[in-house]
């Protein structure tokens, strides 16, 4: 038992470090795609909405076991 309990604790413990570097990588590109989405012309309150829907998807595809960023059309549509 007190190895299944080791391994329990391992795996929460990575990922919560994992939880933290997806919730850090998030936070660093809100500025980049903010700039990028400025830059072609929208305005601050579109931004704001698209920003919200992508990272309201990043979380359904995580929490579902998936990547955005690697998904298809066909699977953000059924999203």
């Amino acid at each position: 038992m007190t190895h299944v309990n080791c391994y329990q604790r391992a795996r929460r413990a990575a990922e919560a470090a994992f939880e933290e570097l997806r919730t850090a990588a998030i936070e660093a590109t809100d500025g980049v795609l903010y700039s990028f989405l400025l830059g072609k012309g929208l305005a601050p309150r579109s931004i704001g909405l698209y920003m919200r829907t992508i990272w309201s998807g990043d979380r359904w595809f995580t929490g579902n076991g998936w990547q955005l960023a690697r998904a298809t059309r066909v699977q953000i549509v059924r999203m």
